[in-house]
């Protein structure tokens, strides 16, 4: 198990998500990362497993972290330590993505804390599909998870997430999802 925390900036915003898990979750910080983008572009073929049951195995389109040419570019997440067993659990739930170190800052105040691992595949193997139960409930929980850090943090979220190269509040068509959790 790797001493550095993990990087969560998708659906392990969300606590229930997280801890879903991730039961012994601990030292969670609101924090961001530079040098990636945050585009709905993994294709997740196993679709739910441990929450939100009512649809589960309904494959979806999940937020990736892709290594970013821009040097201004950055996403915000989450970090947090676990115990081995749920590091376990949590490589088995991100099975697709491999671990990636980076350096890590405070959200609140910009301080290097130090450095963490990230999911990442890099890849573009999926597409955001507009018409399924699936996309939308991910997206929710995501959108939920941001909120729980403060409306900066969830502005933030939607200005670095990005949907057909669109951040999510130029996305025709989410402004009704995007806008509950305002």
């Amino acid at each position: 198990m790797p001493q550095l925390p993990i990087f969560g900036f998708g659906s392990l915003l969300d606590p229930e998500s997280l801890t879903a898990t991730v039961p012994d979750a601990y030292d969670v910080l609101p924090t961001y990362i530079t040098g990636f983008r945050r585009e709905f572009s993994f294709w997740d073929s196993d679709g739910w497993t441990e929450s939100n049951l009512d649809l589960a195995g309904e494959a979806f389109c999940a937020v990736d972290a892709k290594v970013s040419s821009e040097p201004q570019s950055k996403i915000n997440g989450i970090i947090f330590q676990m115990s081995e067993v749920s590091y376990e659990k949590l490589l088995q739930r991100e099975e697709g993505y491999g671990l990636v170190k980076t350096t890590v800052y405070s959200f609140e105040n910009d301080k290097v804390l130090g450095e963490c691992f990230l999911f990442s595949s890099n890849k573009n193997d999926g597409v955001y599909n507009f018409e399924s139960a699936a996309q939308e409930r991910y997206l929710e929980v995501c959108l939920r998870g941001a909120c729980k850090y403060g409306m900066d943090f969830y502005q933030e979220f939607l200005n670095t997430t990005f949907i057909n190269g669109q951040c999510l509040k130029e996305v025709k068509g989410l402004a009704k999802i995007c806008d509950k959790y305002n």
